[in-house]
């Protein structure tokens, strides 16, 4: 089923995907939504800076653009359906109540800058599908303290979780192979580096300065 996005109503505070947005959509804004004959895009900058605080998803969407849900202050938790196969930089960045986020399975990227900024989150939840986690997707994400990456994620990029300043500990899987600069820069509480059985040196080799934090699991 083909859908699409509705903007906020002056009393609803849900971005709702409906059937009838092109009757009920404002006329400035309906190029922000394109509908193809197998999937629906959500533009760039499309809720950027709005005040909803939740979003109604419906099958259908499968592109995100570019900083759609940025600076969007009252949102609180989101969970990307799994119809959705891209997902644009800074899609989320500065949404200062985002607590949780689960990426869908059908993604194979988190992009550059995706959360970063966002204050209180504390949940990320990604599935074993993603393959790369872009540069700067988790800076000054403050309030995180577990992370962890799934197998089959191959590169971490540079900053990716810099100035996580609660993070304390983090899981790597075997299938990682590169790992950006600065990845864990100023990330002052962070103890543990879990990494799988035999890959302890693999992981020192990739981040020398956190060769004490490294440790394999039990």
């Amino acid at each position: 089923m083909i859908i699409s996005m509705i903007m906020k109503k002056e009393n609803s505070k849900s971005a709702n995907l409906s059937e009838d947005i092109f009757s009920s959509l404002p006329t400035t804004n309906k190029q922000s939504i394109r509908r193809g004959k197998t999937d629906v895009c959500i533009d760039a900058g499309t809720f950027i800076e709005t005040d909803i605080d939740h979003i109604d998803w419906s099958e259908g969407i499968t592109h995100i653009g570019h900083d759609a849900f940025a600076h969007c202050g009252n949102l609180e938790s989101v969970i990307i359906p799994d119809t959705v196969t891209q997902l644009g930089e800074r899609a989320f960045i500065e949404c200062l109540s985002l607590r949780a986020i689960s990426f869908s399975k059908s993604m194979s990227e988190i992009p550059l800058g995706c959360c970063a900024e966002c204050l209180v989150l504390e949940t990320i939840t990604i599935p074993p599908t993603i393959r790369s986690i872009g540069y700067d997707a988790f800076v000054k994400c403050i309030s995180l303290q577990t992370v962890t990456i799934p197998e089959g994620v191959i590169s971490i990029g540079e900053g990716a979780f810099s100035y996580c300043d609660k993070l304390s500990t983090i899981s790597l899987p075997a299938s990682v192979k590169v790992i950006g600069e600065d990845v864990f820069y100023s990330c002052d509480a962070l103890q543990e580096i879990i990494v799988p059985k035999g890959c302890k040196e693999k992981f020192v080799e990739m981040l020398p300065d956190w060769q004490e934090q490294i440790k394999e699991e039990e």
